[in-house]
């Protein structure tokens, strides 16, 4: 590391031979200097007292974060340049550690944490929702999106230049530039869709713990068999227990017919391959449980729907929403899903 040889003066002076603070700031010649005639040492060495301090503290925070000593023999351009480096890099880590696992070199190194932004290109895509930031010796901290949304796999890039800072109300580090995730005004992040022309479940994981909305989105959705489809939520794996609460189908001409459900949010469906569409909404009541209502509308012209409503509570904090079949075994053969989560 660089040194400053720009020294404070007077530093130790006990006011023997310095004014005080209230005599410097109502001596009459501090406004306008001193007078010709006799010079006053302590008038003289408070002034320089006062102006060594801030030029030793502007030399060691130039040197602390560059190469090249600071001497008062420095050219000012030179100086300058020097300033603009130690600026620059007061902002700027070297990265180590894995894409998962990222450490933070900053000069000087950090010894506490605090929430000024930092600059740091990327050596490659997280490939996991769960990334953590060490910066030098410090703790390791769990990195998030703004408003302590879940990172999704690449929202680091890859070798891109990254900012992020110390929350310390969350105690993680938030990425202020992730690349994929869409917030609203309103904060609701919506994902990516899927194709379900295949397989018997689809489940969306990364929903953070702190979400109070998640919804679901079906598009000219079908599957092969006679079963029922099935919403289910879940906090470290897809609950199948516990859901209360009531389904109904509707069709032009005939009665409503209603069922009881326990093992998920049932939609029942007696037609085989029909497109459905619509929407599954659910709201955090608190203390993990969740309230939800759907509805589901045929796609094809055919007077039909389906919908739900009931509660179930969590075996902890949401992290997932899963669609499926009642037997789990009918196969999704059409159509889109997607969903959404707002904290």
């Amino acid at each position: 590391m660089a040194t400053s040889e720009i020294l404070t003066t007077a530093s130790v002076d006990n006011g023997t031979n310095l004014l005080t603070q209230v005599e410097y700031d109502a001596d009459v010649q501090r406004p306008t200097g001193q007078a010709p005639g006799v010079a006053r040492s302590k008038f003289i060495n408070k002034t320089l007292r006062q102006l060594s301090l801030v030029s030793a503290v502007v030399g060691k925070y130039i040197a602390d974060r560059q190469a090249t000593n600071v001497t008062d023999g420095l050219a000012v351009q030179t100086l300058e340049d020097m300033l603009e480096t130690s600026l620059i890099n007061r902002t700027k880590a070297t990265v180590g550690g894995t894409a998962n696992a990222i450490t933070l070199s900053l000069t000087p190194a950090a010894s506490a944490f605090n929430s000024e932004v930092i600059y740091w290109r990327a050596t490659a895509a997280n490939s996991s929702t769960s990334v953590t930031v060490k910066r030098d010796g410090l703790a390791a901290k769990n990195l998030v999106k703004g408003n302590n949304i879940t990172l999704a796999v690449n929202d680091i890039p890859g070798a891109a230049l990254m900012a992020s800072y110390y929350d310390s109300v969350l105690d993680k580090e938030v990425l202020l530039n992730p690349a994929t995730g869409v917030t609203s005004a309103g904060g609701i992040v919506l994902g990516t869709p899927v194709a379900t022309t295949s397989g018997t479940s689809f489940t969306f994981t990364g929903i953070p713990s702190n979400a109070q909305e998640v919804c679901l989105y079906l598009n000219e959705n079908s599957f092969v068999g006679v079963s029922d489809r099935v919403v289910r939520l879940g906090s470290g794996s897809v609950q199948t227990t516990g859901y209360k609460g009531s389904c109904t189908q509707f069709a032009s001409g005939s009665s409503a017919t209603y069922n009881s459900t326990t093992s998920g949010f049932e939609l029942p469906d007696i037609v085989n391959s029909a497109d459905w569409g619509g929407m599954a909404m659910f709201r955090h009541m608190g203390a993990n449980v969740w309230t939800g209502f759907c509805g589901l509308g045929r796609q094809d012209g055919t007077a039909y729907a389906l919908s739900f409503a009931g509660t179930v509570a969590l075996s902890g904090p949401i992290d997932r929403i899963c669609l499926t079949t009642f037997n789990g075994t009918d196969v999704f053969d059409k159509g889109t899903l997607n969903y959404s989560y707002q904290v």
